[in-house]
């Protein structure tokens, strides 16, 4: 794989911050082959210098690469909800090449293969990593540059309702955690 893609590498050291800071995803944030924002933590803008490199984009891959019962889980990033975002160093980034391979199509290939880089792991019960080198041997199927356009085609349209179903889900769960409390003290009332 590692001759169809433009970089492979794991994220910054990231020294948290309360408030404000770059958006930084873990290894809570990936799971069933999507990204949870609300999971994310911030890191201090101050002390970002190496963000800029491990900044990831739309239509990367994003891999939980230490821990046992993370390791292995896939993402494909189908959407940024900050214009910096990157991750923590116990993910992976994958990044097509755009001249080799479509983004998307390699994407949802590799949130298929989940299973396949889960069984990866390397490292004593507990201490479990996924090397880079582990990634960069996966076999990938390339079909002719057509198709995986086609491909791509059909799954932007769904990309985009899920991120539109996920941001809704969002702003249901801030309305339920806001309203929930005033009718546990009988403030409002259900008719």
């Amino acid at each position: 794989m590692v001759e169809l893609t433009s970089k492979i590498s794991r994220g910054i050291s990231p020294k948290y911050v309360q408030n404000d800071g770059v958006c930084v995803l873990n290894q809570k944030c990936i799971r069933n082959g999507t990204v949870n924002f609300e999971l994310g933590r911030r890191h201090d803008e101050v002390s970002s210098k190496g963000v800029d490199a491990k900044k990831v984009r739309l239509f990367d891959v994003l891999v939980n690469s230490t821990g046992v019962g993370t390791l292995g889980r896939v993402a494909l990033l189908k959407r940024l909800d900050e214009e910096i975002v990157t991750v923590d160093s116990h993910v992976t980034f994958v990044r097509g090449d755009d001249k080799k391979i479509n983004k998307v199509y390699l994407g949802v290939l590799l949130v298929e293969k989940q299973n396949e880089i889960e069984s990866f792991a390397l490292g004593s019960t507990g201490q479990v990593e996924l090397s880079r080198s582990q990634l960069e041997g996966i076999k990938i199927i390339v079909p002719p540059k057509v198709l995986q356009e086609e491909f791509e085609k059909i799954c932007l349209p769904l990309f985009e309702k899920m991120n539109l179903n996920e941001v809704e889900n969002q702003e249901l769960r801030e309305i339920r955690d806001m309203l929930l409390p005033m009718l546990m003290v009988g403030q409002i009332t259900v008719q």
